[in-house]
């Protein structure tokens, strides 16, 4: 049997026949698949294109309501029932020291928390941060002045301003305080670090120093934060000085940028939290609201 002939392709001819074949595999349509669906010509005329799963799921996602989002409480720091715990535990010597340096009053304290969000939530949203009015009764409201601030809770009312501290101040003045009270560098100072001191019944400067903390911190200047602030360490550091310094002032302003910060998170739709205004539950609680109206008068 003789062999087949060999056909021989030059190299040219060989490259345009395997481009020719490429050619025709990329125009060439594949055979039509079983698992394909068919078309809807071929079906009878009343029937219904199939809708895939993916176009249903994308049809149902555009119509869907939106989550409501939950509300929640605002978040508030201003813990009263702190200082009437640190209260309980001072001895008359340090008490002395304290009603000398000008917070006496705070002694008094027998509110031991806020009742309500909602009393300090509506102030909020009626005050005006311009004129520090409470827009409230028919008479033009309620004016919240140092005066007014000084007649209920007694707070150092001094001719001074208190001294402007940066921000490495402040955190100079932080860590020397944690180094006094022997806690790490990277440790926070806590209500009870400073409770432990004042618990020991000394009259040192330090152990003053704790209790006007926790005043400022929890009850005067209450912030989101659950330790103690370059600022608190700040405004502490020279005790001697207090008496001097317009507590009641800086109190006033510390309330104008909580009422600021307030609206401008409230329309902004961000996370609400109540400062430093919550004190002002307790100037208007009911046993001191004939007293706040007193010196509102005293004053205009």
């Amino acid at each position: 049997m003789g062999m087949a002939p060999t056909v021989q392709i030059e190299g040219g001819a060989a490259d345009r026949a395997l481009g020719n074949a490429a050619a025709c595999s990329l125009h060439t349509a594949p055979p039509a698949s079983a698992e394909e669906p068919p078309s809807a010509s071929a079906g009878s005329s009343k029937s219904k294109p199939r809708t895939t799963r993916s176009k249903r799921n994308s049809c149902k996602a555009k119509v869907a309501k939106p989550k409501k989002v939950s509300k929640r409480s605002p978040t508030i720091r201003c813990t009263p029932n702190l200082i009437v715990s640190a209260v309980k535990i001072l001895t008359d010597g340090q008490k002395n020291i304290i009603k000398q340096l000008g917070f006496g009053e705070v002694l008094k304290l027998s509110i031991n928390a806020l009742e309500t969000r909602n009393l300090p939530m509506f102030l909020l949203d009626n005050t005006s941060a311009f004129s520090l009015v409470i827009e409230v009764g028919t008479q033009g409201g309620l004016k919240i002045t140092p005066h007014a601030v000084h007649c209920v809770l007694g707070i150092p009312i001094g001719g001074r301003d208190p001294p402007v501290f940066s921000y490495a101040q402040r955190r100079e003045e932080l860590l020397k305080l944690k180094e006094l009270l022997g806690v790490r560098k990277k440790k926070k100072i806590t209500y009870d670090v400073l409770y432990e001191r004042i618990k020991l019944k000394g009259e040192d400067e330090l152990t003053i120093r704790c209790f006007i903390l926790i005043v400022f911190n929890r009850l005067l200047f209450p912030t989101t934060a659950t330790y103690i602030t370059g600022r608190d360490a700040a405004w502490t550091s020279d005790l001697g000085n207090l008496p001097n310094v317009d507590c009641c002032k800086v109190l006033v302003d510390d309330l104008r940028d909580a009422i600021v910060a307030w609206k401008s998170k409230k329309l902004a739709g961000g996370t609400l939290s109540i400062s430093s205004y919550t004190l002002f539950y307790i100037v208007i609680h009911r046993p001191v609201l004939s007293l706040f109206f007193f010196c509102f008068n005293q004053r205009t």
